[in-house]
């Protein structure tokens, strides 16, 4: 029993994480949809007209590659917590708990890495409004961006992203988001060209809807 102890216990450690991580994506739908209704009414409420055009999120096809992708690895580290729980040996018994306690800290580290694979693609949203871009990250948090606060905008091929650099900070837009035209509708109707002419190819590219760089 004390053998199958790593392999059951890294089982429990990703049940747990499932857990958790249902209950954050929950709270990131909320929260997102709060933020959307709060902006939109406190533009009403100074009598400005905006509404929401569109959200940007990561397609459900690309987050189901990148489930498929963490499973293959979780898979791995299973596979390793089990053959390193079998083959350990019981002996001297002195130090069998010092042993187990630092191949379990290591296969909780390897367990819970590849969690991080999901973060941005379901943590994160690009909210396209008639004034502006509202950004939402899990890494800075939420902000948005006025049309005319838009200081450039270019791709950069080595990230294979469009990354609009404002008066706020810079994020990027990813071309595999859903609703990608809108993101261009809005940049070529509301910013000026001569700001995001470094990207007019990949932004021309980007009426036709999302597309792998």
């Amino acid at each position: 029993m004390i053998r199958l102890a790593i392999p059951l216990l890294f089982v429990a450690l990703e049940m747990g994480t499932y857990y958790l991580y249902r209950r954050w994506k929950s709270r990131v739908e909320v929260f997102l949809r709060n933020q959307v209704s709060s902006l939109v009414s406190n533009e009403s409420s100074k009598g400005r007209d905006d509404e929401v055009v569109a959200v940007l999120r990561f397609s459900r096809t690309r987050v189901r590659a990148v489930w498929a992708f963490m499973l293959v690895i979780l898979a791995f580290f299973f596979t390793l917590a089990l053959v390193a729980g079998l083959e350990m040996p019981l002996e001297p018994r002195n130090d069998l708990w010092e042993r187990m306690s630092a191949l379990i800290l290591v296969m909780c580290l390897c367990g819970l890495g590849p969690w991080l694979l999901l973060v941005e693609p379901v943590g994160s949203a690009r909210v396209i409004t008639k004034r502006g871009i509202l950004k939402q990250s899990p890494w800075t948090g939420t902000s948005f961006v006025p049309w005319d606060g838009i200081e450039s905008i270019r791709w950069i091929p080595i990230l294979d992203n469009f990354f609009v650099r404002s008066n706020i900070g810079t994020f990027a837009v990813s071309p595999v988001c859903e609703n990608l035209d809108k993101f261009a509708q809005g940049v070529i109707f509301h910013v000026p060209r001569s700001k995001w002419t470094r990207a007019e190819k990949k932004l021309t590219k980007a009426l036709a809807g999302p597309f792998q760089p």
